[in-house]
């Protein structure tokens, strides 16, 4: 993530609809500023379990172009 327009960004993971309904695991990367290796910020968030109970996780929130993580 890079660029873009000024403000907060939030990240969000969706379970989609599987014919069995199996739970899953997921896992979210953020790599900020990717072209830029004194800046390059990488996190990785999870893992979150998601079912059809439990269909969206809010992961990051981010203000940018600041690259600052928020609470969620």
């Amino acid at each position: 993530l890079s660029g873009g327009e000024e403000g907060a960004y939030t990240l969000s993971v969706r379970y989609h609809h599987s014919p069995s309904d199996e739970p899953c695991m997921a896992t979210m990367t953020v790599v900020l500023f990717p072209t830029e290796p004194a800046r390059r910020l990488t996190r990785v968030f999870g893992p979150e379990p998601m079912d059809p109970g439990n269909l969206s996780w809010t992961a990051a929130r981010i203000s940018m172009p600041q690259g600052v993580f928020l609470a969620r």
